[in-house]
């Protein structure tokens, strides 16, 4: 498992990279480190389950099944890791906006050049 340093320094390059990291950042990607070292945690636990479901019993001495809290555990990391990236604007969009290939950019300039051929 990766440690909390070692996601921090990756957050940090990647702001860097897109040019929007500065030092005000600095308790965001403490959070958004620390949100993502949960979610770790909890997917590591998840993955050792061997069933989606668990079987409790009422007052009234009955079985009813309910999901597994820890599936609720890894939804709640997985969000608040979601929500904290997309603080730092490190979303999917934002690094493939970046990105040379974007297809989106591709497409234009073939229209650009349509007629130049």
């Amino acid at each position: 498992m990766e440690i909390y340093e070692d996601i921090e320094k990756k957050i940090r390059k990647a702001m860097r990279e897109q040019g929007t990291y500065s030092k005000a950042m600095e308790i965001s990607i403490s959070l958004a480190a620390g949100s993502y070292m949960a979610y770790l945690k909890a997917r590591d636990e998840v993955s050792k389950l061997d069933k989606v479901c668990m079987t409790r019993i009422s007052r009234e001495n009955n079985e009813y099944k309910v999901v597994n809290p820890e599936f609720s555990v890894m939804q709640d990391a997985a969000e608040q890791t979601r929500k904290a990236l997309r603080e730092l604007r490190l979303t999917r969009a934002t690094i493939e906006a970046d990105d040379e290939n974007d297809e989106v950019d591709e497409l234009i300039k073939k229209v650009e050049n349509a007629g130049k051929e």
